[in-house]
């Protein structure tokens, strides 16, 4: 794949769905970035607030703002492929509408994908609290400084349960040409993981994946009372335990046993999270009875019993 122009242009994708209250924050962080970005466009997923009336009023005076209403509310999938579809630059950065960019965002990734001849380029992010607007940790290491990622490397990274966030939490810069040769869009029936869902499949179109580890992204925390739309876990799970069906992972052994641990780190999560949930309503016979029925639920319940009474956690 030869390299982009050193001019290239980008395309800042942000996906909305009741998002009037900070949607704001987000596209100014997108403008103020340079390179300037040929454009910042604005998928409304049918909100049911003021988001396109907010939106609308930022582009009377921005022209680089262009904003897409849906006739119906797709999902993050669906909205993300809806600025696909219309995406004029030669690379598609996405970003979130709670959160935002750090400066020098895509500058940063854009001399990394041009530096390495990348199709997808990803970077660290800080931990954002937006009601005490402090940033906090990253969620990556800082070393090494940059490295290549392989379809291996990155499904064994994509879990809560390693040294680092789940690599599937990154928020990559794509190469608009690779995406449209390989017909590749995102999973539309993948309303949670959909970001996991859509780089593995570039990783196995042949994309190549470069990550640079400094933050420059600003991921905001749930506990900052911005949208989130809750997580289905289970669902999640079972979409990525029908990976297993794709005759690329099927016929790879390693590729196989790396997704079989993904999807018993998400049930594990799904379980972790339920179990907090009805302990939190001190609803013990819930409790109890999830222990009974998931192993995963089972062994938070023990760890939760064992730190109050102090007794050793296996």
């Amino acid at each position: 794949m030869a390299k982009s122009a050193p001019n290239a242009s980008i395309t800042v994708l942000i996906p909305a769905y009741n998002a009037a209250d900070f949607i704001n924050r987000a596209i100014e962080s997108a403008l103020a970035q340079s390179p300037s970005p040929l454009e910042v466009v604005i998928v409304d997923d049918k909100s049911t607030d003021r988001t396109v009336e907010v939106v609308s009023a930022m582009a009377a005076t921005e022209p680089r703002i262009r904003l897409i209403e849906l006739p119906a509310n797709l999902g993050a999938a669906g909205a993300r492929n809806a600025g696909l579809d219309n995406a004029r630059g030669d690379w598609i950065a996405v970003l979130d509408a709670d959160d935002a960019y750090a400066a020098g965002r895509l500058s940063a990734l854009l001399e990394t994908a041009l530096s390495s001849n990348a199709d997808l380029v990803a970077d660290n992010y800080h931990y954002y609290n937006a009601i005490t607007q402090e940033i906090g940790g990253c969620a990556l290491a800082t070393e090494p400084a940059q490295e290549v990622v392989d379809r291996y490397r990155y499904v064994e990274r994509s879990h809560g349960f390693t040294d680092e966030s789940d690599w599937g939490m990154l928020k990559p810069m794509f190469r608009r040409r690779f995406l449209e040769d390989h017909g590749l869009r995102y999973r539309p029936y993948a309303r949670h993981g959909q970001d996991f869902l859509f780089v593995l499949d570039i990783l196995l179109a042949g994309g190549r994946y470069v990550l640079n580890r400094t933050p420059y992204y600003l991921w905001t925390t749930r506990d900052s009372g911005m949208s989130r739309t809750p997580v289905n876990y289970d669902k999640m799970a079972l979409q990525n335990a029908q990976l297993l069906e794709d005759h690329r992972i099927r016929s790879d052994p390693a590729m196989r046993r790396l997704i079989e641990i993904r999807v018993q780190a998400v049930e594990r999560l799904s379980a972790e999270r339920k179990m907090s949930a009805l302990i939190a309503k001190r609803n013990l016979g819930g409790a109890l009875s999830l222990a009974f029925s998931d192993r995963w639920a089972a062994r938070a319940l023990w760890k939760r019993v064992a730190k109050r009474t102090a007794l050793p956690v296996r």
